[in-house]
């Protein structure tokens, strides 16, 4: 028997501020064409975006206040005393979504139930379909327990699934639609209908005027733009073409001094984001295999000059946790690990890389390796400068510049010998930084590294019933990883987005990119 405690409520109730006009279409853009709409196995910031307001989640992050949580789906929920156990009530007359442009969908029409919740977070957390089953490994059982009640049992205590169960992937599609449909079918209860997608020029959807939020969406629909170059995209925005550049990311520092200088009635941020890029081989294969090659490669870039030619000044120098964060070492125990921004010390850091080097026998120039990386402007920044600095201690880099078709199917083959782990959390919690990437077979893990201690430690850390619980085990977790060093972090990242002054009802509070999506507040006051 399993005793419930009493009814527990998100972060905040729900927070709303109402249309002052509706109507309109808002345009924005994504970047470079989707591969497919399957939110679960291609979870970027292009597919979020464009998908994202077709749908709804159980919770969702709040559109106003940073960390919030609020009820989506889930009208309540309660947990039982050994937080074992979520039993979550579901709101009643929900739709998927009806109408000429879903018929024929499956599942169009349909009342939300407890099974289409069952059937969606089953696929998530199936690591044979999506990237991002490492968020619920506490999981041990999901139960549609009647139409409009779900059980969620934990094998583990996992103070953060509410949180989880909020992020953009965690959307909610019918049970009727099989799985790998997912890739080419939009359908679910969100406040946008998916009109179409056509491949060059991007996404259309339309209002949904059967949304269960009396009241919205306020606009009648979003046309989201395919831009591969991010300079045309800010000659739209700067043009007023665009009301939002992207709203998750694709501003620059350069833009952003751009936009303040001839635009300042244009509203732009530039937050710290849960945004890393790093390096990794495969652990099994030379010559990644070799740890004294990994601390070379770690030894030999100097970070702070990484954020001083990338981002402008902009951006955080760390490990695997954000920096800025309780999460992360202390910054003089991150010192030890990735350097200051001493000259001397950053060449006495090369120089000892340039030694373990020659011990693994590698003479200068004899270590020739490709580089996977996607063609788009942001993802070749960091791998072009990592390419010079590796160069300086004798390694030699040719970077293997793809699409994100090409892209993709190489990486999830294992086609390479090093690749771009560029990687983002949805939300700021420990686990997720580690859930997909790090942890024996992940979904992500691309190094294909597996630690039983480390995997130890990240149970550990799930089930603390306190953050001060919480943080020591977390520190040990980065220890390990860089002694390890399976993938080699570089920089975590900073970039904005900017939106006209008529776009009403919006703000920049995800630091995530992908959890505020669904602009059904969002109006345009002209």
């Amino acid at each position: 028997m399993v005793s419930l405690a009493v009814a527990a409520t998100p972060v905040l109730a729900e927070d709303q501020r109402a249309c002052g006009k509706y109507g309109g279409v808002l345009t924005t853009h994504a970047g470079e064409d989707l591969v497919n709409f399957d939110f679960h196995q291609q979870p970027t910031v292009r597919t979020q975006q464009r998908v994202g307001g077709s749908y709804n989640r159980l919770f969702r992050f709040s559109f106003y206040e940073p960390g919030g949580i609020v009820n989506d789906l889930a009208e309540s929920y309660s947990i039982s005393d050994d937080g074992l156990v979520y039993t979550i009530k579901l709101r009643d007359s929900v739709k998927f979504h009806c109408g000429d442009l879903a018929e024929g969908r499956p599942g169009a029409c349909t009342d939300l139930d407890a099974a289409d919740v069952v059937w969606s977070i089953d696929k998530i957390r199936n690591k044979n379909f999506s990237r991002r089953a490492g968020y619920f490994t506490a999981i041990s059982e999901l139960e549609a327990v009647d139409r409009l009640t779900v059980r969620i049992t934990l094998s583990q205590a996992d103070a953060g699934l509410v949180s989880k169960l909020a992020v953009g992937w965690a959307g909610i599609f019918p049970s009727e639609l099989p799985w790998d449909r997912l890739k080419d079918t939009v359908i679910g209860t969100g406040p946008f209908i998916w009109k179409e997608y056509v491949t060059g020029a991007g996404s259309t959807t339309v209002r949904n005027p059967d949304y269960f939020r009396e009241g919205y969406p306020c606009l009648d629909g979003v046309r989201n733009f395919v831009f591969k170059d991010p300079t045309v995209a800010l000659a739209n925005l700067r043009a007023g073409k665009l009301d939002i550049n992207s709203f998750m990311q694709y501003i620059y520092p350069a833009d952003a001094k751009l936009l303040a200088e001839k635009h300042p009635d244009i509203e732009v941020s530039l937050p710290a984001r849960l945004w890393w890029h790093s390096i990794a081989g495969k652990v099994d294969e030379a010559p990644w295999n070799d740890k004294r090659v990994r601390q070379a490669f770690s030894l030999a870039i100097d970070r702070y000059k990484a954020i001083e030619v990338l981002g402008e000044g902009a951006g955080a120098i760390g490990g695997y946790m954000p920096p800025w964060s309780k999460w992360s070492l202390p910054a003089d125990e991150l010192a030890e690990h990735i350097g200051t921004a001493d000259p001397a010390a950053v060449e006495a850091r090369r120089e000892k890389a340039r030694a373990l080097l020659a011990e693994a026998g590698y003479a200068p120039g004899s270590l020739q390796l490709g580089w996977l990386t996607l063609d788009t402007p942001e993802s070749l920044l960091t791998p072009q400068f990592v390419q010079e600095q590796l160069r300086l201690i004798g390694v030699e880099i040719n970077l293997e510049v793809s699409d994100r078709g090409t892209f993709t199917q190489r990486r999830d083959s294992g086609d390479f010998q090093l690749v771009t782990t560029s990687n983002a959390a949805g939300v700021l919690d420990p686990s997720i930084f580690y859930a997909d990437y790090l942890i024996c077979g992940a979904s992500s893990n691309e190094s294909g590294w597996c630690s039983p201690e480390f995997d130890a430690l990240y149970a550990k850390q799930l089930s603390a019933r306190s953050d001060e619980e919480r943080v020591p085990v977390v520190h040990e977790m980065e220890r390990i990883l860089f002694d390890e060093l399976p993938q080699v972090q570089v920089r975590w990242i900073a970039e904005g987005m900017a939106w006209q002054p008529w776009v009403m009802n919006w703000e920049d509070v995800d630091p995530a990119y992908y959890n505020n999506v669904t602009l059904e507040e969002v109006w345009l006051d002209k």
